[in-house]
């Protein structure tokens, strides 16, 4: 899964953060259900400056 830069403004980023929420309760829920799941991919969280390398 590749999630794109949140950066760009604060809409984006609250965008990309209640997509993060969302995303988490359906794979917990998955979870809770008793499937094995196995996430990978790019998330591009740093939103701030001393976030990044």
């Amino acid at each position: 899964m590749f999630i794109s830069y949140g950066g760009m403004s604060d809409e984006r980023l609250q965008y990309k953060l209640e997509f993060y929420d969302a995303f988490f309760t359906y794979n917990n829920n998955l979870r809770d259900e008793g499937n094995n799941l196995v996430g990978c991919g790019d998330l591009n969280t740093a939103h701030k400056e001393i976030d990044c390398c």
